[in-house]
């Protein structure tokens, strides 16, 4: 159903929608207000049953919204607690460009630092040396935030595997070195 023809039963039924009373919907929408006479309009509004297929579809529709957003969120954070480094080189140890990073693998990157240093080379010529530096979205808080969703953390039992691998996985996090782009290049610093 498309908004309804008369603007101020659009609006009540958006204020309805909204999370206001029907006193407070009615005034919202421009009528009167402070009276017996408001109270009485408000409800006729309230009881049309155009109005009400209104309220009806506009709430389905946030819902609808409401869900695809939570699907979304859910999604990400999968993206961001499964994600893996080794994704954001190429099999030779190179950092991929930026723009070939593979969706995923771009939606768990928090941010990409470039610092630019002149140093002499061994003939004395100046260079410069660019360091690298990706952060990514912390993949703990993430799982955390995933397992508290799928309700891990409520079972009791200790035999539980999901726990236990959650468990084991956020125990053994640890933060990586950052390598210059010369060490990525040269494999200098790798081990």
């Amino acid at each position: 159903m498309p908004a309804l023809k008369n603007n101020l039963h659009e609006f009540f039924a958006q204020a309805i929608c909204a999370g206001m009373s029907i006193t407070d919907a009615a005034a919202e929408a421009g009528y009167k207000t402070g009276t017996a006479a408001a109270r009485t309009t408000a409800s006729k509004l309230h009881a049309k049953a155009n109005i009400q297929e209104r309220i009806r579809e506009l709430k389905q529709a946030a819902a609808r919204r409401a869900e695809i957003a939570g699907a979304d969120i859910i999604t990400e954070l999968g993206r961001v607690g499964l994600s893996d480094i080794r994704d954001l080189f190429t099999e030779d140890g190179k950092l991929l460009p930026i723009h070939k990073l593979p969706p995923d693998i771009a939606r768990s990157v928090a941010s990409v630092k470039v610092t630019s240093k002149q140093q002499p080379d061994e003939n004395g010529n100046i260079e410069v040396v660019n360091t690298v530096e990706v952060k990514l979205w912390d993949k703990n808080s993430a799982l955390e935030k995933l397992a508290k969703y799928l309700r891990l953390y409520d079972k009791k039992d200790d035999d539980d595997p999901a726990a236990k691998l959650l468990a084991a996985i956020m125990g053994s996090a640890r933060t990586l070195p950052v390598a210059s782009q010369d060490q990525v290049e040269t494999g200098a610093g790798v081990t």
